[in-house]
């Protein structure tokens, strides 16, 4: 414990607060999924949110790193989860990511449901060795703030 302490506070300011939003996020999102139906925590989440510049200036892989590293720590952050919450962090950072979510049936014939967020054809999270084999059902890109938005929420 005190480790982590240590490795959060050696952090610089920007990467400080991209953890601690990820945290809230996380947590959050989790909380939501399993309390809400997914329209309703789609319909919120394309809301948007004013930029951060602080969050602006921290590099992607960090963004990505930073929601991996919280949702390690928080029981049943799935995939799903962790993309949401990324994808909403990003947009806190005035970056744009596509969400999406597919199916698949598993070598039991099961069905199987998979999300992954992709910025610029990359995927950030839910990188899956089958991805392929997932058939996409949700394609979804959270619209960025505009200068208009962000004033209006100051």
């Amino acid at each position: 414990m005190l480790k982590r302490l240590r490795q959060f506070s050696d952090l610089p300011p920007a990467e400080k607060l991209a953890v601690l939003w990820a945290l809230f996020l996380v947590v959050g999102v989790r909380m939501a999924l399993w309390t809400l139906p997914f329209r309703v925590i789609a319909a919120y989440s394309a809301r948007g949110v004013p930029t951060s510049r602080s969050l602006a200036s921290v590099r992607l892989g960090r963004l990505s790193w930073a929601v991996q590293a919280v949702a390690k720590r928080v029981p049943h952050a799935t995939c799903l989860t962790q993309a949401l919450a990324l994808q909403m962090l990003m947009g806190k950072a005035g970056r744009e990511a596509e969400l999406t979510i597919g199916v698949t049936r598993g070598r039991d014939r099961a069905f199987e449901a998979h999300a992954w967020l992709k910025h610029n054809g990359a995927i950030l999270v839910g990188d899956h060795s089958d991805l392929a084999s997932f058939s996409p059902i949700l394609n979804r890109a959270l619209p960025l703030p505009t200068s208009d938005s962000i004033q209006e929420r100051a």
